[in-house]
């Protein structure tokens, strides 16, 4: 086993295990396994947990972080429920719903749903080099130009991570994330059409 295995496997208990309470709501006698919609909302709040985005992305120290799905509802109503009430860096977590790419003002996070895989390059072109974190499980979305892609196999969540598509956000994914993350064998920019 290499030593990044060897190093990423503890970080990956604990977070599988917080997203798992998380899940249950702490209760280790909890019978029902999450579903994977339920998983993918877990995801994208510990990933929101874990992200940093550069100075000036938020006007001031109490703005809120804005969380804007984009398209139908992912996660059947799982990302609302995960999201509510939650508070980051003393920030309140807002979610909104917007069937085009918002502009003003940019979202902090853009969950990208399905239903746009066909315009997907458009969406993405959208917040090029602006300092959002794109999120989606739509097939290949990390390697396509997201920030980060969640992919399902079988029961089990993971994850890619697009750090190109990071730096040019000017986010920082911390090194435990991308030791995580399943690796991606080509990734683009976000900015490529433009």
């Amino acid at each position: 086993m290499t030593d990044r295995l060897k190093a990423g496997r503890p970080i990956a208990s604990v977070i599988l295990l917080l997203a798992w309470l998380a899940a249950t709501g702490g209760s280790a006698g909890a019978s029902l396994a999450p579903s994977t919609d339920e998983m993918k909302a877990q995801f994208v709040y510990n990933f929101i947990r874990f992200v940093d985005w550069p100075a000036g992305a938020f006007a001031d120290e109490s703005e809120a972080l804005r969380v804007t799905v984009i398209g139908g509802d992912p996660f059947n109503g799982w990302l609302d429920r995960t999201l509510a009430g939650k508070v980051i860096n003393k920030r309140h977590i807002v979610v909104s719903r917007a069937l085009e790419p918002p502009v003003a003002p940019l979202p902090h996070v853009a969950v990208i749903a399905r239903s746009q895989d066909a315009r997907l390059a458009a969406v993405l072109a959208t917040y090029c080099r602006a300092p959002v974190l794109t999120l989606s499980d739509i097939d290949r979305f990390a390697n396509r130009g997201g920030v980060i892609g969640l992919v399902v196999d079988g029961d089990v969540v993971h994850f890619g991570v697009n750090r190109t598509a990071a730096e040019e956000a000017r986010l920082r994914v911390p090194a435990q994330l991308l030791y995580l993350a399943v690796p991606l064998f080509s990734s683009i920019s976000p900015c490529r059409s433009q």
